[in-house]
């Protein structure tokens, strides 16, 4: 068991951003990987906000030439043009759709709103995605929990899924060698992560 002191500089928002980060590098991302913070970034003290937050702030990850921004920028105008143009912008995306649907799970794990719409978790059903996530670690009753529409009632399956994709995630930084900042991480990430899941099943 970790025994990890918790950080007071280590708020939700920071563990959000920096489990992200660490995924796509657990994922084999090749080229640098990291998350900008927008300039005028508002205190963040409330779960919708925060969901809100990271669906704007700018993710960068540079992968074969390829940016994760023009990914999300790609995402949202599927969205408005519904499900068939996702499936296909997904496929268009190629290796960039890993990083779609790490940065969209990160949404839907942290924004209740968003959860709600069918078609916030299409591009889960691409298949290098499903594969790409069992690689990393994530349990296969989880990848195959990303593919239900989405309802109050499987809020906490997906949660608990999530939570697990980025535990397995920071487990393995710190077997490698990471700092105590990883260990703080996921000891903090482990106990917000059930006050989500909690709240997540009041979701409309």
């Amino acid at each position: 068991m970790l025994q990890a002191k918790q950080s007071p500089e280590a708020s939700l928002n920071d563990v959000a951003l920096a489990a992200l980060t660490v995924t796509l590098q657990e994922c084999g991302v090749r080229g640098n990987v990291g998350v900008a913070v927008p300039v005028n970034v508002r205190k963040i003290s409330e779960l919708r906000k925060l969901g809100n937050y990271i669906s704007t702030a700018t993710v960068r990850v540079d992968c074969d030439g390829s940016d994760a921004v023009t990914h999300l920028a790609r995402y949202k105008d599927a969205r408005r043009k519904g499900r068939m143009y996702a499936k296909r912008g997904a496929a268009m995306a190629a290796r960039g759709a890993l990083h779609i649907i790490a940065s969209v799970s990160g949404r839907y794990f942290l924004d209740g709103a968003f959860a709600s719409r069918s078609s916030s978790l299409m591009l889960s059903n691409v298949p290098p995605v499903r594969q790409e996530l069992s690689v990393m670690g994530c349990p296969a009753k989880w990848v195959a929990a990303l593919n239900f529409v989405p309802r109050t009632h499987q809020m906490a399956l997906t949660l608990s899924g999530y939570q697990d994709m980025v535990t397995v995630t920071l487990q393995r930084r710190i077997e490698s060698g990471g700092d105590d900042r990883f260990k703080d991480m996921l000891e903090i990430w482990k106990g917000q992560v059930l006050e989500l899941a909690a709240g997540g099943r009041k979701t409309s």
